[in-house]
């Protein structure tokens, strides 16, 4: 008889799991309350087990870098211009062995937010289970317990509609408001860095996965920070913006740290290999615009500015940065932040492209 009550229990265990799987709630693309029917068994696939690192297989999984895309999907208000704009987006997860985490987000140019999130490796639909939010700020407005919630999906996983969803992604949707009291609805797609997204249908890829993430092989970089301090704005489409968490401002090599003048006469000077002017960010971008403006006047061209003609216009001799074969590139630093980095064809001399940079000296 004890055997006989032994299989009852198990079997109403079972019927129990079953419906608390089928219970769990999260949304599917369009947004709507939906429930999550994995397709098969996975709970094998993430062991527990501590690690070099202290984490978790499935914690190990969240711990690290990100990339994907927001979008707007409702505007209100003074906000509604948003609607349907979509734009690439990067992140940081940095998780404690007890699962707390921090994440840091941005897009392409600005700090979207820093928020702080708690892992349930049990909750969820997939193997590394799942993450809400517990604090934080998403632009200039708090995020509050659970206003994210951070569901990664499995390869072969199947929604309620029958809908088959990729490995390692994730997405979420959220609202913001302003003080205001304009606001917006928002998804942001995630998926964990150096993954190829060629199982994701075109139009649902970030906006510059094929320009800059996959053709130009930024996605080999063995980092999300190496790859966009090396990221050129100008021919890679997008500017190389990092969370201050991380950049201080700068690029790698030094963040945060600037380099010493070693002058302060308004004409720039070297300092520690940066040639560095009295001249703030601000400052510099509208120079080096008004400049490309009045040649565009004269010449419909900016291949004529040679590198003398930038040298009179900023007052110092740029810092050479790269020199490859057919091209080579000289930057200058702003006095606060930022730089202004520009090539010139090696064999020629012609201009080929500038980038204001948002970040600043090494």
């Amino acid at each position: 008889m004890a055997t006989n009550y032994k299989k009852i229990l198990a079997l109403l265990m079972a019927f129990a799991l079953v419906f608390a799987l089928a219970a769990c709630g999260g949304k599917d693309k369009g947004g709507d309350e939906t429930a999550f029917a994995p397709a098969e068994d996975v709970s094998d696939t993430y062991e527990a087990e501590s690690n070099g690192s202290g984490l978790s297989e499935a914690l190990e999984w969240w711990n690290g870098d990100f990339y994907g895309y927001w979008t707007v999907t409702a505007g209100y208000g003074a906000l509604e211009y948003l609607e349907d704009g979509v734009w690439d987006c990067y992140a940081v997860i940095e998780i404690e062995p007890d699962g707390a985490g921090i994440v840091y987000i941005w897009d392409d140019e600005d700090e979207m937010g820093t928020v702080e999130i708690k892992i349930d490796e049990s909750g969820g639909i997939a193997p590394m289970g799942s993450a809400t939010s517990e604090g934080g700020v998403f632009f200039d407005m708090p995020v509050k317990h659970a206003d994210w919630v951070m569901m990664p999906t499995y390869e072969g996983y199947e929604d309620y509609y029958g809908d088959a969803w990729p490995g390692d992604y994730m997405e979420f949707d959220a609202y913001y408001e302003d003080e205001a009291g304009d606001s917006v609805s928002y998804r942001i797609v995630l998926r964990p860095w150096g993954i190829l997204w060629e199982d994701i249908p075109d139009g649902d890829r970030p906006p510059y996965y094929e320009t800059w993430y996959k053709n130009a092989g930024y996605y080999e970089y063995a980092t999300l920070l190496e790859a966009l301090e090396h990221t050129n704005s100008i021919t890679d489409g997008i500017p190389s913006y990092i969370h201050s968490a991380f950049s201080g401002g700068a690029p790698s090599g030094g963040r945060g740290e600037q380099a010493d003048s070693g002058a302060d006469n308004g004409q720039g000077a070297s300092g520690g290999g940066a040639v560095v002017l009295n001249l703030t960010n601000a400052e510099l971008g509208a120079i080096w615009n008004k400049f490309q403006e009045e040649v565009w006047e004269k010449e419909a061209t900016w291949q004529n500015i040679k590198y003398e003609d930038v040298v009179k216009l900023l007052g110092a001799e740029g810092e050479k940065t790269e020199d490859r074969d057919g091209f080579v590139e000289y930057r200058w630093y702003a006095s606060d932040d930022g730089s202004l980095s520009i090539r010139w064809n090696s064999e020629n001399g012609e201009w080929l492209n500038s980038a204001l940079n948002q970040y600043g000296r090494p």
